[in-house]
């Protein structure tokens, strides 16, 4: 990948909330899984999550140096904005029960996750590429969020549920596009 350009730029946890059932032989049940942020360029990122104290006042305090002095904070005295940018930690809980008429996938992912990515670093009508599109997750995520999504999948099965699942969401029918 750093051949071609590509670097390793942020790294995230999605928290998924409470850890899976089972047996774990002496470990704690897994309730996370790491989101590897590669780019060729940095990017800043859209504020996509609202502020809790909106319109307040930023107050006087301040950060601690390395040497102990207190510098002030950047804005001290202005209004706090209304959105701020996401923080390296996703919440959001795992996607639960199937597809329905879509088929099924061992490993869907909530559109909702996708989307907290998608928002905070893509301008709508931008163009996504997903190489594993499994059950189409990140194509619903990119038609709600105004993207266009070109997304590839070896195995034909999915490629028919991810289909489908596009097609429910939507209402329209998939079409096949000639070379």
């Amino acid at each position: 990948m750093r051949s071609s350009g590509w670097r390793r730029f942020g790294w995230y946890v999605w928290d998924q909330g409470p850890g899976l059932p089972g047996d774990w032989q002496g470990r704690l049940a897994p309730s996370h899984e790491f989101i590897f942020h590669f780019n060729r360029s940095p990017r800043k990122p859209h504020k996509t999550v609202p502020s809790k104290h909106a319109g307040e006042t930023l107050g006087s305090g301040g950060l601690r140096g390395a040497d102990g002095t207190v510098h002030a904070k950047t804005g001290s005295g202005n209004a706090i904005q209304s959105h701020r940018i996401p923080d390296s930690v996703f919440r959001i809980m795992r996607h639960k029960g199937g597809l329905g008429a879509a088929g099924s996938h061992p490993a869907v992912f909530p559109v909702a996750l996708v989307d907290a990515v998608l928002t905070a670093f893509c301008d709508p009508g931008d163009l996504i590429y997903e190489p594993f599109c499994g059950s189409g997750t990140q194509l619903v995520a990119a038609e709600r969020a105004g993207r266009s999504c070109f997304a590839m999948e070896l195995d034909p099965v999915y490629c028919d549920v991810a289909v489908r699942r596009w097609e429910m969401v939507t209402g329209r029918v998939a079409t096949v596009v000639p070379n």
